[in-house]
């Protein structure tokens, strides 16, 4: 008996912390990406994201209908902004757009790259292309 009540217990107080998480989380900005690009190891398709900060260094990615797609680590570049910039900015190599920095409310988070795209990023020439995102609360 011990046993089933604190599995419910368990249960119940991760589903309270998933709640209060989405609670907390705020949308930081929402368009669309007119071409297919990559973050990390992940390939993602031209299309329409929602990013929402839940913490100062991780973002949640959704889809259109607001499904959790996957969630990406920044840090912050220090880099300060005028407050209503919002944009995600990618390097493009050749036809291959890779997201770099995200943008919004003044402040600047770098994604953190695979070291395989840190050392393209130190050979190859790249062009920095930005989108333009909304901001929304």
């Amino acid at each position: 008996m011990k046993t089933i009540v604190s599995r419910i217990l368990l249960v119940l107080t991760v589903a309270l912390c998933v709640v209060a998480a989405q609670a907390q989380s705020t949308v930081m900005l929402k368009g669309n990406v007119p071409f297919n690009f990559s973050i990390g190891d992940r390939s993602l398709p031209s299309g329409e994201y929602t990013v929402k900060a839940l913490d100062s260094e991780i973002e949640a990615w959704y889809d259109p209908n607001g499904r959790g797609l996957f969630l990406v680590k920044t840090i912050p570049s220090g880099q300060q902004l005028d407050p209503g910039t919002t944009k995600l900015v990618f390097h493009r190599y050749g036809s291959e757009y890779v997201l770099t920095q995200v943008c919004s409310e003044g402040k600047s988070h770098d994604v953190i790259s695979k070291p395989g795209n840190q050392r393209i990023a130190k050979t190859q020439k790249f062009e920095t292309v930005a989108v333009l995102m909304t901001s929304h609360r």
